[in-house]
């Protein structure tokens, strides 16, 4: 685990100057584009739903299967940009293909981390996460999607050093997650699977 975590302190520049090269490559035209629609990386309108199922493991042994729905619940606003705000409490905004989520440092100043770079190449980038801690992620595209999803056209896998791993699938979003402690070992971990997508379309066309 050595060199996995770095200070918050003498990254957080490099951190922001990241993330405002990213902003900054994308026009307008994109970033209106990428909101509310089905085709962008993660698709981004109040009301969309995730169904996932997570079963928990401990020590290498299944403990218990869980179902949980996220679900996007308002529209915020940080610095002049549209975010969305979802049921786990997370903030997140779109710029082309970039997802950023919005993070608080302890003194309470909130700014953008990126949680997500779609990339046709491998590509190595820093996600803060508890205000304070960066970790270093690696994005790749795989060779094939292997989604039940018909909306899927591209599925980039996300791994980080604590062995966790997250799956995006383009014109859905996060269709499988392993997740870790980095210091409860590599037998205690959780996996989440995207049973069902439900665009907030789809749920006004039911009634």
């Amino acid at each position: 685990m050595k060199n996995t975590f770095f200070s918050f302190t003498g990254l957080l520049i490099a951190v922001l100057l990241l993330n405002e090269s990213q902003c900054q490559q994308n026009s307008a035209a994109q970033n209106v584009a990428a909101l509310g629609k089905s085709g962008s990386m993660l698709p981004m309108a109040v009301g969309n739903q995730w169904i996932y199922n997570d079963s928990v493991f401990l020590q290498g042994k299944i403990n218990e299967i869980l179902f949980d729905t996220l679900s996007i619940l308002k529209t915020g606003n940080q610095n002049g940009k549209t975010t969305f705000i979802f049921s786990d409490g997370k903030e997140l905004s779109q710029s082309g293909d970039t997802i950023f989520q919005w993070v608080s440092q302890r003194s309470g100043m909130r700014f953008p981390t990126t949680l997500f770079i779609k990339a046709e190449n491998e590509l190595s980038y820093n996600y803060m996460f508890g205000g304070d801690v960066i970790m270093e992620r690696t994005v790749s595209k795989m060779k094939s999607c292997d989604s039940k999803f018909s909306e899927a056209t591209a599925c980039y896998t996300v791994k980080d050093r604590c062995n966790a791993e997250t799956i995006f699938s383009e014109g859905i979003g996060i269709v499988r997650e392993r997740t870790t402690d980095c210091f409860g070992g590599e037998k205690s971990y959780m996996i989440r699977t995207l049973i069902q997508f439900i665009p907030a379309k789809n749920k006004k066309e039911l009634r």
